[in-house]
Order: C-alpha cells, then sequence, then structure tokens
C-alpha cells in the first residue's frame, strides 16, 4: 500500500484502505443478534466516501463498523535479523516477541524505507542498496 500510493501520488491516485467490520455469514452464530444489527454493512459504506473524493487522503487505512469510524496506523518496527537458514521460518516464531517490538518503531516517509531497513539489518551500508547509474 505504501509503495503504490507513493507512486501514485505524483499521478493524482490515491491509495487506501477500508478495514470493515460487519455481518456476514461467517459472524452468523458467533455474535449476538445485537450485535449483527448493530454491524449492518451500511453502516460500513460511509466512510468509502472519505477515502475516494478529491480532497481525500492517501495511504490511509479506515477502520469501519457499527457506525463507528477510525484509522489505523502502519508503523514499521526494527525487527530481527533472521538469515536464509533452512529453520527461517521456526527462528521467525521463536523471534516473534522481538520482531514485533513496538521499540523504535518508525511510520515510514517512503516506500523505499522497509528495504532499506532490511539491507542494513543484513550488513549492507547505506551507500550499497542503490547501484550507481
Amino acid at each position: 500500500m505504501q509503495t503504490l500510493a507513493i507512486e501514485g501520488e505524483r499521478h493524482g491516485i490515491r491509495v487506501n484502505c477500508l478495514a470493515p467490520s460487519a455481518a456476514t455469514q461467517m459472524t452468523q452464530g458467533v455474535l449476538t443478534e445485537t450485535s449483527l444489527r448493530l454491524l449492518d454493512p451500511a453502516l460500513v459504506s460511509p466512510g468509502l466516501l472519505a477515502l475516494v473524493g478529491d480532497d481525500a487522503p492517501t495511504r490511509s487505512i479506515l477502520c469501519a463498523g457499527a457506525g463507528h469510524f477510525s484509522t489505523h496506523a502502519l508503523r514499521c518496527r526494527r525487527g530481527r535479523q533472521i538469515g536464509a537458514t533452512e529453520d527461517a521460518g521456526e527462528q521467525v516464531i521463536a523471534h516473534w516477541q522481538e520482531i514485533s517490538d513496538p521499540t523504535d518503531e518508525i511510520t515510514p516517509a517512503y516506500g523505499f524505507t522497509q528495504v532499506e531497513r532490511e539491507l542494513q539489518s543484513a550488513g549492507i551500508g547505506s551507500a550499497d542498496i542503490v547501484a550507481q547509474r
């Protein structure tokens, strides 16, 4: 989403996400009848107006349900270098707490921030990330 928004911005394209909470067949029998009534999908769709107009934001996630609207922020966390080991999947599981630790989290200013952090964590210096032309 971040990279799409940044690339689209120069062409006047906005990229947003609607994260709905609405009653569906999957929620039948799980939620109470009162909850299901309040989670009418029609109460989600007004949020779309804020995401698609000429004055709409970009890189926004709008959570919507039961007539309640809030934005959700994506943050990039420091994480942990695992490497290309055979047990990398197990290492990700074992170090999940460290990987998801919010200490020193940032809001990326541009889409390449994630790639820069990943390469720097792997030992690549900032000057060696982008090929010289």
